[in-house]
């Protein structure tokens, strides 16, 4: 039985940011680009993800809610949590070093 986390995407919220126009502040919001963050992570987390979780497979697929699935095994609960927290933090990293314009849509 292999053992696979499931990294199920999904754009983050959309960016929200103030401007004074005349005196007055206005809430502006810009939505990310879902799909070139994806490929983003396609690309940039397998590597490290593979020193992280040698034993693991990895999948990554666009979704319309995200999850971190662990398909093909069943840990203990506290065990599962572990390592959807480390899978997050690992994540975070990766997305650490983008260029925030370069991810948003105009």
């Amino acid at each position: 039985m292999d053992k696979t986390i499931v990294f199920r995407f999904t754009a983050p919220d959309p960016l929200k940011y103030e401007v004074k126009v005349a005196g007055q502040t206005t809430v502006k919001r810009r939505n990310w680009d879902g799909d070139k963050l994806l490929a983003y992570l396609q690309e940039h987390l397998p590597g490290v993800f593979e020193g992280r979780f040698p034993d693991y497979g990895l999948r990554i697929e666009p979704a319309r809610k995200r999850d971190i699935l662990l398909e093909g095994w069943k840990p203990e609960k506290e065990q599962g949590d572990e390592i959807k927290e480390a899978f997050d933090s690992l994540v975070g990293e990766v997305l650490e070093d983008i260029e925030t314009e370069d991810f948003l849509l105009d």
